[in-house]
């Protein structure tokens, strides 16, 4: 029986991006592992919940990934000049927009990478006791690399809420199913990769809504990062 899928719009927006790619590394890997440690009984294991699931996100995220396509798995360099990128341009066929791609996912993934944000939200809330889960990725956070604050000056220590938010950014972003992203994908999905799109007026309402919605949860509404799309 052919699986449930979705497919996703996702835009080669270099935060969004970036994120995407570390969530194993600062994430998700780490807390198999935390599991792993606790089920074969080491001394200093963290006492996670019973029934807290880390292997199932863990693949899940890891097919998302694979799905991806590859002019969106190298560095922001390697992207702008692969082969398989596409160019998305306005109807007048000269204002170049930020590419958006099409990615076909499962849906038993997106299920469980939802499941997993809202456990870890609730965790991270306190409505939910998680044992050490909380605790664990505050260790986690205090390992990665600062974050740069939004609308202010320079960077400061990543938060256990970064971490669960970057995830819920991700699942947001795969989750976004409107009108406007159905239309950007039947007319984005029209041509193949490396090709140029050219946005019908329709297609280009609704690349600017979509545009400015993607801005929204990426930074925060930040006008300055608007212009990039």
């Amino acid at each position: 029986m052919t699986e449930a899928t979705r497919t996703a719009l996702v835009p080669d927006e270099s935060h969004f991006l970036y994120v995407l790619t570390r969530l194993d590394e600062q994430l998700l890997s780490a807390l198999v592992g935390a599991v792993e440690d606790m089920d074969a009984g080491e001394e200093d294991a963290w006492r996670l919940p019973a029934d807290f699931n880390a292997k199932a996100p863990y693949q899940a995220w890891t097919r998302v990934f694979d799905a991806l396509p590859a002019a969106l798995r190298g560095d922001e360099n390697e992207r702008e000049g692969h082969p398989e990128a596409r160019t998305l341009v306005a109807p007048d066929g000269r204002h170049e927009h930020m590419p958006f791609y099409p990615v076909t996912v499962l849906e038993r993934d997106l299920v469980v990478l939802r499941h997993l944000r809202d456990r870890l939200t609730r965790v991270l809330n306190r409505e939910e006791d998680g044992g050490d889960l909380l605790d664990y990725i505050d260790a986690l956070a205090e390992n990665t690399e600062d974050r740069t604050d939004p609308g202010k000056p320079g960077r400061r220590p990543t938060t256990a809420a970064d971490l669960v938010g970057e995830l819920a950014l991700v699942v947001t972003i795969l989750d976004l199913d409107t009108d406007d992203t159905r239309l950007l994908l039947a007319e984005i999905g029209a041509k193949g990769p490396g090709e140029t799109v050219v946005l019908t007026e329709a297609g280009e309402a609704a690349y600017q809504r979509t545009a400015t919605e993607f801005n929204k949860h990426i930074a925060g509404g930040s006008g300055l990062d608007r212009f990039l799309y």
